[in-house]
């Protein structure tokens, strides 16, 4: 259906909010509906496919119906290289 219009950066993230959407018995019931929702999740995500997934699994740890920005706003921390330990020097 629509997740082939769906770019593939956010695909993953999609296809498993539809599907705990079908889990609650709830659907998209128009493809606008759907689009919005796709661009709620690119808008939230800057379409970073992690933080879409994150945005996602948000939601579904809360019961969510609906997709909301990420209340940790550590989430660029989280995911950026830990910083390499001070090597000490040799004498």
């Amino acid at each position: 259906g629509w997740l082939g219009l769906v770019e593939g950066s956010l695909k993953d993230g999609v296809s498993m909010f539809m599907e705990y959407k079908i889990e609650r018995r709830e659907s998209y019931k128009t493809e606008k509906s759907f689009m919005l929702l796709v661009a709620k999740l690119k808008r939230f995500s800057g379409g970073d496919p992690d933080k879409a997934k994150m945005i996602v699994e948000q939601s579904m740890s809360n019961n969510w119906a609906g997709l909301f920005e990420l209340k940790n706003r550590n989430y660029e921390q989280t995911t950026t290289t830990t910083p390499v330990k001070t090597r000490k020097k040799l004498h």
